[in-house]
């Protein structure tokens, strides 16, 4: 059986990371404690990573530009990804 733990919030993981696509600035707030091993969800964790590195390196992390990044990696179906980006923002 395949269950999430109750102390995973799937929705509050997508909000923090639609919220800094939004708000770029936002990453500044939790930059020096927030790793993507932090999320449950694994495309949660790829899109905070690419997020991070976006904001790391002064370009505007935008949600086409997560897509395409997420997608280059070829670990999830495209449909997949373009669905998770849709949640996000």
């Amino acid at each position: 059986m395949n269950r999430t733990p109750n102390l995973v919030d799937i929705d509050t993981e997508a909000g923090l990371i639609g919220g800094i696509l939004i708000r770029n600035s936002g990453h500044e707030f939790v930059k020096g404690f927030l790793m993507p091993s932090h999320f449950y969800d694994l495309i949660h964790q790829k899109f905070y990573l690419a997020v991070s590195t976006a904001c790391f390196a002064g370009f505007v992390a935008g949600p086409m530009n997560l897509m395409r990044h997420i997608m280059d990696e070829k670990i999830f179906d495209d449909g997949v990804v373009r669905e998770a980006v849709a949640n996000l923002v």
